[in-house]
């Protein structure tokens, strides 16, 4: 199941700096760069919609890390 969460800044940096991977810290993320809304496609109805109103008509950056 896909979850969609907002973080402020402080929430993004407090997530990033606790990330543990099967209990050990995780120092190894991926910045995925000129994602739009086309490649969302996927998704949810729902996560898609979010997703849209957060990009708007511009492009976006997902920082992605593994769980």
């Amino acid at each position: 199941m896909i979850n969609l969460t907002n973080l402020d800044q402080k929430g993004a940096t407090k997530s990033i700096s606790n990330s543990r991977v099967k209990g050990k810290r995780c120092d190894d993320f991926m910045e995925i760069t000129g994602i739009s809304k086309s490649n969302i496609k996927n998704l949810s109805p729902d996560v898609q919609k979010q997703i849209d109103n957060f990009i708007g008509i511009g492009k976006a950056t997902i920082i992605v890390r593994q769980q």
